[in-house]
C-alpha cells in the first residue's frame, strides 16, 4: 500500500514492512525523523491481516481483529481520542 510519500507491505506471516517519510511517524517505528530508504518494521510485534495508508497516516488490524493506527493525527483521524501525533502503532478506543 502507498501513502504520500511512505509505502508498507503486508507479507506472508502478517509481518509488516514499511519504508520512505517518517516526518509524521507514519512509519510506526518510533520517534518521527527523516526518510528511511530500507524497510523497517513496525513496533509493537503484531501480525497483521490488513493494513491500509492514508496520506501520512496507516491503519492495520492484527491477527487479534484489534484496529491500531499511527502517524499524523490531524481531526482525531487516528482514532485514539486525541489530536497527537503517534509514532508507534496505537489502538484505536472503543473496540469491543
Amino acid at each position: 500500500d502507498v501513502g504520500a510519500a511512505f509505502a508498507c507491505a503486508l507479507l506472508n506471516g502478517g509481518e509488516l514492512r514499511c519504508w520512505g517519510a517518517n516526518s509524521e511517524g507514519q512509519l510506526g517505528v518510533g520517534a518521527a525523523s527523516g526518510p528511511v530508504e530500507v524497510p523497517v518494521v513496525p513496533l509493537g510485534g503484531h501480525h497483521w491481516t490488513a493494513i491500509d495508508l492514508g496520506f501520512s497516516h496507516a491503519c492495520g488490524i492484527d491477527t487479534d481483529g484489534i484496529v491500531y493506527c499511527w502517524g499524523e493525527n490531524a481531526s482525531g483521524k487516528l482514532g485514539d481520542g486525541t489530536p497527537e501525533e503517534r509514532d508507534v502503532p496505537t489502538a484505536v478506543v472503543g473496540q469491543l
